[in-house]
């Protein structure tokens, strides 16, 4: 699986595996870091076969700055391995970079 992600800083990171640790202990959840890096996602694929999406998103992520996203709820992917996540709450920053992503991808 291949996907294209954002990375939380050091405090959000630290923030999110505390929380991991707890469903782990008083949730008896195992296999909570299957993705061991807390993170969220723009896309996943199974591959990207084409190696100008790579550069495309080598270039995009060498001129974004960091901005706050902000979640809601606590929310799940299920299937044959549940995926546990917080929602993010779309905003007007959040918005403008998913779709310049998709200008600068023709």
């Amino acid at each position: 699986m291949h996907g294209v992600v954002s990375l939380l800083d050091d405090e959000n990171r630290a923030r999110v595996e505390r929380l991991w640790r707890l469903l782990e202990s008083e949730c008896k959840l195992s296999g909570i870091k299957t993705t061991p890096i807390p993170h969220f996602t723009w896309h996943l694929a199974q591959d990207y076969r084409s190696g100008p999406l790579r550069v495309v998103s080598q270039q995009k992520a060498a001129k974004a700055n960091a901005f706050t996203v902000r979640i809601c709820g606590l929310a799940l992917f299920s299937g044959t391995d549940p995926v546990v996540y917080l929602p993010l709450i779309r905003t007007t920053r959040l918005s403008e970079f998913h779709k310049s992503g998709r200008k600068s991808s023709h």
